[in-house]
């Protein structure tokens, strides 16, 4: 289980996070919805660490976040952010096995090198792993950072453990196809072991994938639950301002249609 216990984050006494206390456990993929500015990548990165809240706990595995060794909390957790420059001329494959930087005893293992060979075959960029970097579109920089992520916590997955993959809008430069095919990925980790947490703006990639949906405003959690109990005309109204309904279709799918 990954937690917040009434965390508050503050920067020149402005709260960017205010009183947050939500949980997302293993065999889940949780959605974070929200307008621009809701506090959703500064909720990202006081899960991972990468920021210390002015306020409250962050527990993962019931163990405080603060008290974990770095070394073994990079082997259970993983984190993509929006943005994922390299200034080095490294090429993708090159990348991709930085996932395997923490585990140096068995960077070499033929079987991790195998399965690493499997993630770019997965992430759709086998084909591109002699190509610089940054001579990739955005769109498959994200696919590479996914895979180095994915590689990160593979060995401590394939053992069984439970793992945690943060993903600050993973779809935002994807097209129509790799986004369908990456959030079929994270709903296939998060059944096994996995808990997954991805800050999404596509409302119906939430409705069709997410397990649970955590719904955010100026800092603050607005509501949480299953996508077609958050993700209601009142809800859509109130966060985002805008006018729709859930339809659901012939097929049993449900879609957001936003109306003028």
């Amino acid at each position: 289980m990954l937690a917040t216990d009434k965390i508050t984050y503050q920067i020149s006494d402005i709260d960017l996070l205010k009183n947050i206390s939500v949980e997302m456990v293993a065999g889940q993929l949780s959605v974070i919805l929200g307008p621009n500015g809701a506090g959703k990548s500064t909720l990202i990165k006081n899960l991972s660490g990468e920021l210390k809240s002015t306020k409250g706990e962050v527990y993962l595995d019931s163990k405080n976040l603060k008290d974990w060794n770095n070394s073994l909390l990079a082997s259970r957790r993983s984190v993509v952010t929006q943005f994922n420059s390299v200034n080095f001329p490294f090429n993708v494959s090159e990348i991709v096995m930085m996932g395997l930087l923490n585990t140096p005893g068995d960077s070499e293992s033929a079987d991790l090198l195998t399965r690493v060979e499997d993630m770019m075959k997965e992430m759709d960029i086998h084909h591109l792993q002699q190509r610089l970097y940054s001579t990739l579109s955005g769109g498959e920089q994200q696919r590479v950072s996914i895979a180095r992520a994915l590689v990160q916590v593979m060995k401590a997955a394939n053992e069984g453990q439970a793992c945690y993959l943060l993903l600050d809008e993973p779809t935002a430069s994807l097209d129509l196809k790799h986004q369908h095919e990456l959030m079929r990925l994270l709903k296939q980790k998060s059944m096994q072991k996995f808990c997954v947490v991805a800050i999404l703006h596509d409302i119906n990639l939430a409705i069709q994938y997410a397990d649970l949906v955590i719904l955010m405003k100026n800092g603050e959690v607005i509501a949480t639950g299953c996508p077609n109990e958050i993700i209601s005309s009142d809800n859509m109204k109130d966060v985002f301002s805008i006018n729709g309904k859930l339809e659901t279709l012939t097929d049993g799918s449900q879609r957001f249609y936003v109306m003028e």
